[in-house]
C-alpha cells in the first residue's frame, strides 16, 4: 500500500442511471386525468405557465385597488 496517503477522508460514488421502461402496466406510473374537469381548472390550464401569471398579477392588481371580478 504504498503511496496511499491515510486519513484523507472518505469519497462517496453516486451512480447516476435512468431506468425507464414502458412495459404493459406501466400505467400505474403516469398520473391519468378524470373527466368531466372544472371548466375554470381548464381554461388556466389552457392559459400555460405565462398566461396564468399574468392572470394572477391582474387579479392581485384588482385586490389592492378593492376591485372585484
Amino acid at each position: 500500500m504504498e503511496g496511499m496517503q491515510r486519513g484523507t477522508g472518505m469519497e462517496t460514488i453516486q451512480e447516476e442511471r435512468t431506468d425507464i421502461r414502458l412495459d404493459e402496466g406501466d400505467h400505474e406510473r403516469f398520473a391519468h386525468y378524470v373527466f368531466p374537469v372544472c371548466p375554470e381548472c381548464k381554461r388556466l390550464y389552457d392559459l400555460g405557465r405565462e398566461g396564468r401569471r399574468r392572470e394572477w398579477e391582474e387579479r392581485a392588481r384588482g385586490a389592492s385597488f378593492g376591485g372585484t371580478d
